[in-house]
């Protein structure tokens, strides 16, 4: 799979994977063999826990499953994330809207990854099911841009703000472009 993208003039692979497949050895062993390859033939591996992982569904997750998910971050992060090809996005389509919780949960992700020591680069995706302001009124990662830095602490990478825009109707050119202004303003 890594050669076809490869072969395909692709630079990343994106795997989505959730908590029972996480805590499947096989299953590690499947994503694991896919950053060794992503290493050794120059593909990034974004690695991501897919929307419904640990019961997310697209919500915000808190209390134990907030914590579970944390958990999971920092044993994916422990396992892989001192390799080059491997890059962490915190978590498929999580939250509805930009809320406090949304920004909570997500602070809480990058931070346990940083925790852990990872030093690699952090994928966040937008609220409103990872569309932002293309999807909705507000960007989360607009909105709580300082409390997500701050997470990540300083002598890190930055951030990588994902948005998803499907290209639905006349304006989708004009709403990406007003996301990635608001986004590039949050810092």
């Amino acid at each position: 799979m890594v050669g076809d993208v490869k072969n395909a003039g692709g630079e990343t692979l994106r795997i989505q994977m959730t908590h029972d497949q996480i805590n499947d050895p096989a299953q590690m062993a499947k994503l694991k063999a896919m950053v060794d390859a992503g290493d050794k033939q120059g593909v990034k591996i974004q690695f991501t826990f897919r929307d419904n992982a640990n019961g997310g569904g697209g919500n915000v997750l808190s209390g134990d499953k907030l914590k579970q998910a944390a958990d999971d971050v920092k044993n994916v992060v422990s396992a892989l994330g001192n390799h080059p090809s491997f890059v962490l996005d915190t978590f498929n389509e999580g939250g509805k809207s930009a809320t406090q919780g949304w920004a909570d949960m997500q602070s809480t992700l990058i931070k346990s990854a940083r925790d852990a020591g990872y030093k690699g680069d952090i994928v966040v995706e937008d609220s409103n099911w990872g569309g932002g302001l293309t999807a909705g009124g507000e960007s989360g990662l607009v909105k709580y841009a300082d409390q997500l830095k701050a997470a990540n602490g300083s002598n890190n990478p930055g951030l990588i703000g994902s948005i998803h825009e499907y290209a639905s109707g006349a304006d989708a050119s004009s709403r990406l472009s007003s996301e990635i202004k608001a986004l590039t303003s949050a810092g």
